[in-house]
Order: structure tokens, then C-alpha cells, then sequence
């Protein structure tokens, strides 16, 4: 695991928990996320907790938050559940990331309790995927007629 989020790093009930801290910006946030998602691939999590409500996150424009999203969908694990908390401010913007990341093929919760992103994380009936649907499988643009 890389040393700089090695220090955010924690594991309670069965779950990683990555609570950063301090300023940050969405992309920083992004690439910590995909340090993150080695980590638990390397060694076998399934169960997610990305708790922002210790860090300041700069502002973003509504581009950052779509590549946000778009990027978290790209490289995250299908396999892995994933749960955002998030202070009732940030909100709005993590809701507009979730539903690009959903466009994508990626799910995952978002909260900004720390009880009902649990409950969520932990409630029954997780399979984790094996793949994520791709709409480009499709070869709709084909010349076969």
C-alpha cells in the first residue's frame, strides 16, 4: 500500500475504512481511491468505508465532480462494495458523481450518517459482480447488414 494512504487506513467490523483528513481536492481524492482499490484487491477486502467528513475538499466545478465519477467508475473494483459518507454540504456534488459513476456501471452507496452507510454496506444480499456491463459490447455501429 502506498505510505501516503497507509495513514488513513483502518479496519472495523470486517471493512476497510479510508478517512482522510485535512484539505484536499477531488482529485487527490480520486487517485487515494485508486491506491485504495489495490490495497483491497491485494488483500481480498469486499466491504468499503470512504468517510469524507474529516477533509475539506476544494472547490470543484461540475467538471470535477463528472470526472470524479467517471474515473471512480473506470478503475474500481466490481467486487468490492463501496460506501461514500459524506457531510450534508458536499452532498449535492457527491450525488451528481454517484449517478455518472451509476452511468458507468458502478454502484455504491452514499450517505451522511455514518449508521446508515453501514447498515447499507453490511446489509445481506451482496454479490460481488464479476464484471461491470459495458454498453460498448454492443457492436451497434456494425456494417454487417
Amino acid at each position: 500500500m502506498a505510505i501516503e494512504i497507509e495513514q488513513y487506513v483502518t479496519t472495523e467490523e470486517d471493512c476497510v475504512c479510508f478517512r482522510p483528513e485535512g484539505p484536499t481536492t477531488s482529485r487527490e481524492c480520486l487517485r487515494r481511491l485508486e491506491q485504495l482499490a489495490i490495497y483491497c484487491r491485494e488483500n481480498g477486502a469486499t466491504r468499503v468505508l470512504f468517510d469524507t467528513t474529516n477533509s475539506t475538499i476544494g472547490v470543484a466545478t461540475g467538471l470535477d465532480v463528472f470526472q470524479f465519477g467517471s474515473g471512480l467508475a473506470h478503475f474500481w473494483p466490481a467486487g468490492i462494495r463501496l460506501v461514500i459518507l459524506c457531510k450534508p454540504s458536499a452532498l449535492d456534488s457527491a450525488r451528481f458523481a454517484q449517478t455518472v459513476a451509476q452511468n458507468r456501471g458502478l454502484s455504491f452507496g452514499l450517505f451522511e450518517d455514518l449508521e446508515n452507510a453501514r447498515a447499507w454496506l453490511n446489509r445481506a444480499g451482496f454479490v460481488p459482480q464479476t464484471t461491470i456491463p459495458n454498453a460498448h459490447s454492443l457492436d451497434v455501429f456494425s456494417d454487417n447488414s
